[in-house]
């Protein structure tokens, strides 16, 4: 079999211009690399551009259990912009808060419970869950 070579040094073809077996295997393990390399690259690329939805927020919480009945609580305090989205997420019409001396206007959708204090211009949502039982409570009383 009579041997060409091409501008490429390192692969040898055949006569026929179909490359030898090993160039074929080598052409092959390239493509496989290259095309790892490549997924590689846009995943750490898509991680750099694409935003994480996930954002940090001020917030507190507190757990209460009840002695007698054995129940737990966790309730949670969201302040900040998340506290603001929250309120204003709401469609209710906002009620003045009878617990409160302050000009708090409230918004409820269900256990979810939003403050909106006019003098500061602050948001702060509240919401418990029971930890016994999953089930959600306003996680704030009077």
């Amino acid at each position: 079999m009579n041997l060409i070579k091409l501008p490429n040094k390192n692969i040898k073809y055949s006569f026929c211009g179909r490359p030898t077996l090993w160039a074929v295997y080598i052409g092959r393990y390239t493509v496989k690399i290259m095309n790892k390399f490549t997924l590689l690259l846009i995943l750490i690329s898509s991680s750099v551009f694409a935003e994480y939805p996930f954002k940090e927020f001020p917030g507190q919480y507190y757990i209460s259990t009840d002695s007698e009945s054995g129940v737990s609580e966790i309730s949670f305090r969201i302040m900040g912009e998340a506290g603001k989205k929250m309120y204003e997420g709401i469609d209710q019409n906002p009620e003045r808060d009878d617990c409160d001396v302050s000009n708090n206007l409230i918004k409820y959708l269900g256990n979810l419970q939003c403050h909106y204090n006019p003098d500061d211009e602050s948001h702060i949502c509240y919401f418990g869950i029971n930890i016994n039982t999953g089930d959600f409570g306003r996680g704030i009383s009077c």
